[in-house]
């Protein structure tokens, strides 16, 4: 099967609410390159079937030392629910942004609390209404 590597900050199509939404129309648009794997136990290796994923760059150091600038990360683009919490790719009011995130418990409007790896960078603060979840980090690629 092969997976799309995206330049995601090159998609085309933010929803009627201004928010950056990665959907599977604007894949081949922002399609840089594809990656293969053996289609025979993909689902149970990722978690995923090979048509819910995208492979995309890290940009900046704010998930270092977990993630680094310039490794690519699987993202299970179906599952965008932040229960349990996770890393996911988010837009978060301002841009797209591989971060922690969590649902803040009894938090009425549901709130979204937006963490860093990095300590330089600060934890913030979402409204659901305010950020959109683009989807699930699975997988790290890392070299050695």
């Amino acid at each position: 099967v092969t997976v799309p590597e995206l330049e995601v900050h090159a998609l085309a199509g933010q929803g009627a609410d201004g928010q950056f939404l990665i959907t599977q129309e604007g894949v081949q648009d922002a399609m840089t390159g594809q990656y293969s794997f053996p289609a025979s136990g993909f689902k149970q290796a990722f978690g995923a079937n090979a048509g819910e994923v995208i492979i995309a760059e890290v940009r900046g150091d704010s998930m270092f030392p977990t993630l680094y600038p310039g490794q690519k990360v699987m993202v299970h683009i179906q599952d965008r629910t932040p229960t349990p919490p996770g890393i996911f790719y988010i837009w978060d009011g301002m841009g797209l942004v591989i971060k922690r995130v969590e649902l803040v418990p009894g938090s009425n409007p549901p709130t979204l609390k937006i963490k860093s790896d990095n300590p330089k960078y600060d934890t913030y603060e979402r409204t659901v209404e305010e950020a959109h979840i683009n989807g699930r980090v699975i997988l790290g690629f890392t070299r050695f």
